[in-house]
C-alpha cells in the first residue's frame, strides 16, 4: 500500500494536488503537433506553495501529482510529496489517490476528473472558462484566472468577462487578439481557497449575508439556460469579494459594436 509505505496512517487525511504544465502534452502525447495554443491553461506549481504548507499545518498529508511534471515540489517537509516524481508512481494509483483524498486542489480538467467521478470535493483554481466552468458540484469551490486587459491596463471583473463572452476562448491567440493577458492565481489566492474547502468539510465555515449575496449576483450575470442551472458550486469568498471591490472601482468595460 503506497499510503501506507510513505507514512499515512489509518485516519491520516490527505490532499492531492495537481497543475498544468506544457510537458506532457509536448514528451508524451502520441499527436506530435504545437500544443502551444493550450498554453494559456498552464500554471507554476510554485504557486501552490503556500497551500500546501497551510494544508500540512492543518494535519493533512499532501501529494503533488501529475506525469514528467516540470520542476519540483520541495516544502523541505516529509508530509508534503512530490509523488509525481516517485517510482512507484502508475496510472491506477493516480487514479486510486483522487479517488480517495479528503479533497484535491487543483486546475480542472485531466486527471483530476477522477475525484469529479468519484464524488470528492475539489478546490478549482486558474480555471479560464468562467461560463463553462466544472460547477455543477455543490461541494467545489471555484477561482478562475485573472484576465488583464491591456488597453485598459486593469483586470477586468467577472461580469465583464462574462457579458463580453471573454471566458468562451479556447485557444491562446483568441485571448492574445483580444488583447487580454491571463494570470495565474498567487500563493495567498490558493491558499485561501484551501483553507476555506478545509473549513467547510469541517463544519468550520459560515458565510455573511453579504457573502451570500456576492455569490448570488455572480450567478445572476450567467446567460439564462443550461449554464445557469449546472453551476452550483461556489466561488471561493476572497476571490469574489476581491471582484466586488474591483467593480466598485471602474465602470464595466463596455464591448465596441
Amino acid at each position: 500500500n503506497y499510503l501506507k509505505k510513505i507514512g499515512l496512517s489509518k485516519n491520516d487525511k490527505f490532499v492531492c494536488i495537481i497543475n498544468r504544465d506544457s510537458n506532457y502534452k509536448n514528451f508524451h502525447s502520441q499527436d506530435k503537433k504545437d500544443w502551444s495554443y493550450h498554453d494559456h491553461r498552464n500554471s507554476d506549481i510554485n504557486n501552490y506553495r503556500q497551500a500546501a504548507i497551510e494544508l500540512e499545518k492543518l494535519g493533512y498529508w499532501v501529494l503533488r501529482m501529475g506525469v514528467a511534471m516540470k520542476g519540483s515540489f520541495n516544502c523541505n517537509s516529509p508530509k508534503i510529496i512530490d509523488y509525481s516524481k516517485s517510482r512507484d508512481r502508475t496510472d491506477l494509483l493516480d487514479l486510486y489517490l483522487f479517488s480517495k483524498c479528503f479533497f484535491a486542489l487543483g486546475r480542472d480538467g485531466g486527471i483530476i476528473c477522477a475525484s469529479y467521478v468519484s464524488n470528492v470535493p475539489c478546490a478549482l483554481v486558474n480555471v479560464t472558462n468562467v461560463v463553462e466552468s466544472p460547477a455543477s458540484n455543490e461541494k467545489n469551490l471555484i477561482i478562475y484566472k485573472r484576465f488583464w486587459h491591456k488597453k485598459l491596463s486593469r483586470y477586468l471583473t467577472l461580469e465583464e468577462i462574462i457579458i463580453n463572452n471573454f471566458s468562451n476562448y479556447y485557444k491562446k491567440d483568441d485571448y492574445d487578439k483580444n488583447g487580454i493577458d491571463l494570470h495565474e492565481n498567487n500563493n495567498e489566492e490558493i491558499a485561501e481557497l484551501a483553507i476555506e474547502m478545509h473549513n467547510r468539510l469541517n463544519n468550520a465555515e459560515s458565510y455573511t449575508n453579504f457573502e451570500n449575496e456576492l455569490q448570488k449576483n455572480f450567478l445572476s450575470i450567467f446567460p439564462k439556460g443550461n449554464y445557469y442551472v449546472k453551476f452550483r458550486s461556489r466561488v471561493g469568498k476572497k476571490y469574489l469579494f476581491r471582484d466586488h471591490q474591483l467593480s466598485k472601482k471602474y465602470e464595466f468595460y463596455k464591448k465596441n459594436k
